[in-house]
């Protein structure tokens, strides 16, 4: 693990907007200095993106709010030279200055360039705002929609170019849920994007969750990986694609006749995991916590999950069995099933409530549900599908204090690298 203080690597895009910010300082030196450098560069600078698609979308808004703010100035300017009654008085002057920014700013609405509005009313203005001298504003306008097209194509044109990259397909990628988003929240926009555009250039990745598929699939959206996800822990193997269960490791029957009685005499919680008919099942028994009660509030709307009314059916898989109470009371009780429950018959995970400090959860699982486990289940499976040996990698955060919010990009972009690095010189195979 690193430290806060490591850096990461320069991003392509960081290299080419330096490289086309130097390609629009050499153009304005060769111009004679008569150009507007900075409306150039700074054009070249929005523009530059890490994907050509949104650089060419990027462009076309600037020049698109270049050119209409300019329509607005000269229409003002018109205005004024066709109605010479309003130039006399600069306060009237003024007022239907700021109308026309209204017009402006109204017109981005019409022509659906809101992201654009501000870059309108700022090249209007600029036109307009040192009325009653135009004759040089009109020039300068003039020049800085050339300078805005000149750097909009230098930044296209360096976009276009690509360090070479080799693509690994026998690269299967596993990530964690937890490090991409905290707690059950959506995947941000930014995270979704890069998963997205990761998935769409063929990279393999397998998603991995503690939770139920009922709180993965909203987090995820539209969001598809080709590779099955790991879900409840390890303890099942779910097809986000198909929406069915691949894998399941069950609990015990015996182990349940053994645990049942003893989670009711303690007073706990209980809710246990089945999967019946490619769907899971929530059985819960005893006081339901206030974590529990606000978890059945959003869960009852899912299509993944059911709440089914009596008792489990004798083939029902039975995956997990969630024990819910005070943080005091769960400590105690994983001590007592501890010693009472023979050494490797479960595997016992305690967890703290996110949202609900006070409360815990005691989860049990089959010994053989493990990611780990899993983890090879899915590389087995994706060899087979392929048709290839496949190459687990583990996407492990490298920093110390880690926070999703902040450095999900950062983990991304490792993957991104691992499966497409960048090859300068790629070696000849030996005859």
């Amino acid at each position: 693990m690193l430290h806060r203080r490591y850096l990461p690597p320069l991003g392509n895009r960081i290299i080419k907007t330096a490289v086309a910010v130097y390609i629009c300082l050499l153009l304005h030196a060769l111009s004679g200095y008569r150009s507007n450098v900075s409306q150039s560069a700074i054009a070249a600078i929005v523009c530059i993106q890490p994907y050509l698609t949104d650089s060419k979308t990027f462009a076309i808004n600037r020049i698109r709010a270049t050119l209409l703010g300019t329509g607005w100035g000269f229409a003002y300017l018109l205005l004024l030279r066709s109605v010479p009654v309003l130039g006399r008085y600069m306060a009237l002057a003024y007022a239907v200055m700021a109308f026309f920014v209204l017009l402006s700013l109204y017109s981005t609405v019409v022509c659906k360039m809101t992201t654009s509005s501000s870059l309108v009313a700022v090249v209007y203005l600029g036109m307009v705002i040192t009325y009653p001298q135009v004759d040089s504003s009109l020039v300068d306008t003039l020049w800085r929609m050339a300078d805005t097209v000149v750097g909009t194509l230098v930044a296209i044109g360096v976009n276009v170019i690509h360090a070479p990259r080799e693509k690994h397909p026998e690269k299967l990628f596993f990530l964690r849920t937890a490090d991409l988003t905290p707690h059950r929240r959506p995947f941000p926009s930014s995270v979704h994007t890069a998963l997205e555009r990761l998935c769409g250039d063929g990279a393999t990745i397998s998603l991995i969750t503690r939770h139920t598929p009922a709180s993965l699939m909203p987090r995820i959206g539209t969001l598809s990986p080709s590779a099955p996800a790991i879900v409840l822990d390890g303890a099942a193997l779910y097809d986000i694609q198909e929406n069915r269960y691949l894998e399941t490791v069950n609990l015990s029957g015996e182990l349940l006749e053994k645990l049942c009685p003893l989670v009711e005499n303690f007073g706990s919680s209980c809710c246990l995991y089945v999967i019946r008919d490619n769907s899971l099942c929530l059985f819960h028994s005893g006081p339901l916590s206030e974590s529990e009660k606000a978890e059945q509030r959003w869960l009852r709307r899912s299509a993944y999950l059911h709440f089914p009314e009596g008792e489990r059916r004798s083939g029902d898989a039975a995956v997990c069995l969630r024990l819910t109470d005070r943080a005091a009371r769960i400590a105690e009780l994983h001590e007592l099933l501890r010693q009472v429950l023979p050494e490797g018959s479960v595997r016992m995970e305690r967890r703290q409530e996110a949202d609900f400090p006070e409360e815990a959860g005691l989860y049990l699982y089959a010994p053989g549900a493990t990611v780990e486990a899993m983890e090879e289940q899915v590389r087995l499976r994706m060899e087979a599908e392929r048709g290839m040996e496949m190459e687990a990698v583990e996407m492990i955060p490298r920093l110390n204090h880690y926070h999703p919010e902040q450095d999900a990009l950062l983990l991304l972009g490792r993957l991104r690298n691992s499966y497409e690095p960048v090859r300068l010189f790629r070696r000849r195979a030996k005859k």
